[in-house]
């Protein structure tokens, strides 16, 4: 198969669009992330901040036992302070990754950096 010009710079500008979304996507996170890395409280605050101002203003349909910042994943986290996805994987019980909704899930990035910002601070 062949491309050929003008299907080259369909398919570049397709990249590039798609890049661009991407970028002003991950911003968007960026900017909503940015108070609970400041704020000057402890952990466990800055994430029931961001569980009620973020998470739960995205996904108010969530059921609360599905929350990924429910009171039993909270504790997990708090005890063991997973700062990588790795972390979280090896060290967050099974029952509790698997029991998060998945629409959920998007936000363990977010929920990751507090941690690790939260843990250079102290």
């Amino acid at each position: 198969m062949r491309i050929e010009g003008s299907e080259v710079t369909t398919l570049i500008t397709g990249v590039v669009v798609l890049f661009s979304a991407l970028a002003a996507s991950s911003n968007k996170e960026n900017q909503a992330i940015e108070p609970y890395l400041t704020e000057q409280v402890d952990l466990k605050t800055k994430l029931e901040h961001f569980n009620c101002h973020v998470i739960c203003e995205k996904l108010p349909k969530t059921s609360e036992n599905k929350r990924l910042l429910r009171p039993a994943m909270m504790e997990a986290l708090l005890e063991f302070l997973p700062e990588t996805v790795w972390e979280f994987k090896e060290l967050i019980p099974p029952f509790l990754r698997e029991g998060t909704a998945s629409s959920e899930g998007k936000y363990i990035e977010q929920v990751l950096e507090i941690i690790r910002e939260y843990e250079i601070e102290v």
